[in-house]
């Protein structure tokens, strides 16, 4: 199976550096990515994603953990979080205040699994089936498949070994 990791706000591919090479024992081929501006979860068409992010100099630092969720700092103890705050690289504004835009509908082609971890598989697909605004354009992909790993936000730093066992 091929397998793209992808990062998110604030980090780069080495965030997997421990969890890429268990996916690739197991036979998968892996590629962890950099992106450009550091693109987040699939919204649709004029989305937007986090414009209420505090903004330095044209950037967006790494926030003080009082503004996550619970659900996002699970596992994340006291020296992954140091960890993550030494390694975080500021994400331009544009990314969290810009809105995305789509046009290629073949996008909901291209199959995708769902590494579900502040919220089970089963809460996604409840909250889709719901018409929640958040996942209503991964509820658009043809064929998804979900994961449980039930962890914070940050999988690739609280559960990396985890990453490569199927069912989580």
């Amino acid at each position: 199976m091929d397998i793209i990791l992808i990062p998110g706000f604030w980090l780069d591919a080495s965030s997997w550096d421990e969890g890429a090479p268990g996916l690739r024992q197991a036979g998968h081929r892996v590629q962890a990515l950099t992106l450009p501006g550091m693109d987040s979860f699939p919204l649709g068409e004029g989305g937007l994603i986090n414009d209420e992010l505090p903004v330095e100099n044209g950037e967006v630092p790494l926030p003080d953990w009082s503004l996550f969720e619970q659900e996002d700092l699970i596992d994340l103890d006291d020296d992954l979080r140091a960890a993550f705050r030494a390694r975080a690289i500021p994400t331009p504004v544009q990314v969290t205040s810009d809105r995305q835009r789509l046009s290629d509908e073949r996008r909901y082609d291209v199959p995708a699994t769902v590494i579900a971890c502040e919220f089970s598989g089963a809460q996604l697909r409840e909250w889709m089936a719901q018409d929640h605004p958040a996942l209503r354009e991964l509820a658009k992909v043809r064929d998804v498949g979900y994961v449980d790993l039930p962890t914070g936000h940050w999988p690739q730093f609280t559960k990396p070994g985890e990453l490569r066992e199927p069912g989580g």
